[in-house]
């Protein structure tokens, strides 16, 4: 099954899951319609581990599909993760992307912040965008 497929076979809101070579990758889907599609969190997951720390360095060239530039926040692959984000940016409240890496997935939100609290946000994506993340994420 194709990304497209995958997107096209969810109503409204859901999931769209993909097989991937060696994983999958799922889309939490707010809204798709022919062009585009509205995210709340785009998760890759592989069959066999990755090094934490080379994916922390390595995802900040390779991300390109984002907006903006992520960069590491915390780097621990003794805990067995790392989060990386981009700079907020202050739209209507603080705004900025999270990738979570772990030892086998990797996974992107946007997150809202307002008064302190946090909150996932969802955001708009070509379907183009989401196919570049997607493979961008598992490297």
């Amino acid at each position: 099954m194709t990304l497209n497929d995958a997107l096209d076979a969810v109503d409204g809101a859901g999931t769209a899951e993909v097989p991937r070579e060696g994983g999958r990758a799922e889309v939490d889907v707010a809204d798709v319609d022919r062009l585009g599609v509205r995210v709340r969190r785009v998760r890759v997951e592989r069959d066999a581990d990755w090094d934490v720390s080379e994916q922390a360095r390595a995802l900040p060239e390779r991300l390109r599909a984002l907006p903006e530039r992520v960069e590491p926040s915390e780097v621990s692959p003794e805990l067995g993760g790392a989060i990386l984000r981009t700079a907020p940016r202050d739209y209507d409240g603080e705004r900025y992307f999270e990738v979570n890496v772990g030892p086998r997935s990797a996974e992107v939100r946007r997150v809202k912040v307002t008064n302190g609290e946090r909150a996932d946000d969802d955001f708009t994506i070509t379907r183009e965008q989401l196919g570049r993340l997607i493979d961008e994420l598992e490297g």
